[in-house]
């Protein structure tokens, strides 16, 4: 028991620090610091590299990532600092990533207090910054994530107590989805909207044919856009929507066409995809710089803001980084294709461990919205997010979902 409370401490506080920074050579966690003391226990790492091969791959393509940045850097003459801090972001998520692989195969259940613990930091870094609690800002950032891991435990404790609460779960999960669009968080809402729907149907899911896709295909594209109008057009009128969120709207030609939101929510995916078509192979190297303002050029035209172009001000102000809001291809932009196709290989494990998790879930569907959860949301932010998240917020949950997928773990099932 004390050894347990001990590492529910640990984990939590490793959770907590993760919004504390101090500068070496980059921006560093203080977990972060923690986790590299932890490594002095090398015999127990090695013990964990052994014993689970989907840590070994994910190791691997972090490795041909950072081979990949390296080759960029060199090929692109980047200066020694920002090298430093690209390969550097590299090794300490390889790092993270083996040291939550560690934990969560001690037991599953550790991700609850590192949850809470992210949650707490979530408190503390909206404490210390200077963002009204009144402001849009602190409702779309702090809160929404904030009770998004808390409806998500409070689910596993509920299907925890038993299946009688099955129902309860699927009425969360549909209320706090469409609360999160009410409170302009779309991506959250759509997150817990397919959480339920794959929660609900995940028998059918697991038994799924080839043979079905093109229907099934067809009828998710009608129904998703038939519910995306419906949104847009409520959003029009003047609900779930923000002032900001109704301005990326207005400014479309067709807010109808989910693609276009997209693009102008999403633009600098775009603004990279872009740039990776001026050097595919090799990339831009580390901390990619904007040295002409090419592409914050196209950045400001997604943006109907090309104005600004005329700003003497502005344009003497901007920043000096390739625009990028996607892991994947600001993965590909800065470190060439060979770190993209690494990256694509981790999405593809990350898919495979949260549908074999959900195939032999007999034993643990208390864990299943969770974790269909995060696994999504990976998804969504290997394709969306920016570079830096698949340090600070994907290696958890890639980690979470390969452990569900040890024996240790499966209670003997015996996973194919």
């Amino acid at each position: 028991m004390l050894k347990k409370n001990i590492n529910n401490s640990f984990i939590f506080f490793v959770g907590f620090l993760t919004k504390i920074n101090v500068t070496i050579v980059g921006q560093v966690a203080i977990s972060e610091l923690i986790v590299l003391v932890d490594l002095l226990n090398i015999k127990s790492w090695i013990n964990v590299y052994k014993k689970i091969p989907t840590l070994r791959k994910v190791l691997l393509y972090l490795f041909i990532y950072l081979v990949s940045q390296i080759l960029s850097d060199i090929v692109n003459h980047t200066e020694l600092r920002d090298s430093l801090r690209g390969c550097s972001n590299i090794i300490i998520t390889g790092i993270l990533f083996f040291f939550y692989v560690k934990y969560f195969n001690k037991s599953y259940t550790l991700i609850v207090p590192f949850i809470i613990g992210q949650s707490a930091s979530l408190i503390l870094e909206f404490y210390l910054s200077s963002v009204s609690f009144l402001s849009q800002d602190f409702t779309k950032f702090t809160l929404i994530p904030f009770l998004s891991y808390f409806v998500l435990l409070y689910c596993w404790f509920l299907l925890k107590k038993g299946a009688n609460s099955i129902i309860i779960v699927y009425f969360i999960l549909i209320s706090f989805g469409l609360i999160s669009f009410y409170f302009d968080s779309r991506a959250n809402g759509m997150f817990f909207l397919l959480t339920f729907i794959i929660f609900y149907k995940r028998d059918n899911i697991v038994k799924f044919k080839l043979r079905k896709v093109i229907p099934y295909s067809i009828a998710i594209i009608l129904i998703f856009q038939l519910l995306y109008s419906l949104y847009i057009y409520q959003s029009l009128q003047g609900y779930f929507v923000s002032d900001r969120s109704l301005y990326q709207l207005e400014r479309i030609e067709n807010p109808y066409n989910p693609i276009e939101l997209l693009k102008t929510g999403r633009s600098e995916t775009f603004v990279a995809i872009s740039a990776i078509a001026d050097k595919p192979y090799f990339g831009h190297g580390s901390w990619a710089k904007d040295k002409t303002g090419k592409y914050t050029t196209e950045l400001l035209e997604l943006h109907d803001d090309s104005g600004k172009l005329n700003n003497p001000e502005f344009m003497d102000n901007f920043s000096e980084i390739i625009p990028s809001h996607s892991i994947i291809f600001g993965a590909w932009m800065n470190a060439g294709v060979l770190a993209f196709l690494s990256i694509f290989m981790i999405m593809i494990i990350f898919i495979k461990s949260g549908f074999k998790a959900l195939k032999y879930s007999i034993n643990y569907t208390h864990i299943l919205p969770l974790l269909i959860y995060l696994t999504i949301l990976g998804i969504w932010a290997i394709l969306f997010s920016p570079l830096p998240y698949l340090r600070v917020g994907l290696m958890f949950s890639l980690a979470f979902s390969i452990v569900t997928l040890n024996l240790n773990y499966q209670n003997n099932i015996k996973i194919k």
